[in-house]
């Protein structure tokens, strides 16, 4: 599903519950083959209090000359 998704151009992806099915390390695997940037801004690491996988916790994005920034936040409910 990496080959279909890049070709959609996507800007930017905010990991969710469905992205994690198959574990965190599978979901990192796919994410690295992805061609744009992912954020979670409030699942964090408790070693380092970085975001899970690596993620960045938002973006910017510049688009007409306006920057536009993103933060993701997933909810609690799918982290139990």
């Amino acid at each position: 599903m990496v080959a279909p998704f890049n070709r959609l151009n996507v800007d930017i992806c905010c990991l969710g519950n469905h992205e994690v099915d198959k574990g965190m390390k599978r979901a990192k695997e796919l994410i690295d083959k992805t061609n744009c940037p992912w954020i979670i801004s409030n699942l964090l690491e408790k070693s380092d209090g970085r975001p899970i996988a690596s993620l960045e916790p938002y973006h910017i994005l510049e688009n007409q000359g306006f920057k536009i920034g993103f933060c993701g936040f997933a909810d609690a409910a799918w982290t139990d």
